[in-house]
């Protein structure tokens, strides 16, 4: 699947990602929709 991932200092990319089988006590959700709101863009 695709993840967003924050690099740090501003830097954000769309990457590739496996993911991993959740621990005890970790919860795994499937989202369906997502979005990011204008002024997060605004920060980063």
């Amino acid at each position: 699947m695709k993840a967003a991932v924050y690099k740090g200092n501003g830097e954000l990319s769309v990457e590739e990602w496996n993911g991993r089988m959740p621990e005890e006590k970790e919860v795994q959700i499937k989202v369906s929709y997502c979005g990011i709101c204008g002024s997060d863009i605004h920060i980063l």
